[in-house]
């Protein structure tokens, strides 16, 4: 999911624009949400989600994801498409976060030392 939602809308700027009253500098502004959602939403779920149990915190930011791009896919009009891309974004970004933290040696994750002192 990370690293290809922001370019699902960017590949459809024409048919999005191919609505009525609807400027491809108009579709734009759906990348522009995502991009702000990243930047500006991705901490404020971030931060206070960094005590939850991961793999509860997963499962609920890719709901939050599955939520946004359901409103991406169902918008019934241009003036409720721009919805969904803060939700896939912020999820986007808290994924990176919580992945990256799990992928961190810690203490409790690091294996023994095998080598033993003579």
């Amino acid at each position: 999911m990370a690293g290809t939602a922001e370019y699902i809308v960017a590949g459809l700027l024409p048919q999005v624009a191919s609505g009525p009253h609807v400027s491809v500098g108009a579709a734009r502004q759906a990348v522009t949400a995502h991009a702000l959602g990243v930047v500006i939403g991705g901490p404020i779920v971030t931060i206070p989600t960094v005590r939850l149990p991961r793999k509860g915190l997963a499962l609920g930011l890719m709901a939050l994801f599955a939520a946004g791009s359901a409103i991406c896919a169902l918008a019934p009009s241009y003036e409720i498409l721009p919805a969904g891309p803060p939700l896939t974004a912020e999820s986007t970004a808290s994924t990176d976060a919580v992945s990256t933290e799990a992928s961190m040696p810690t203490p409790h994750r690091v294996a023994p030392s095998t080598r033993h002192s003579t």
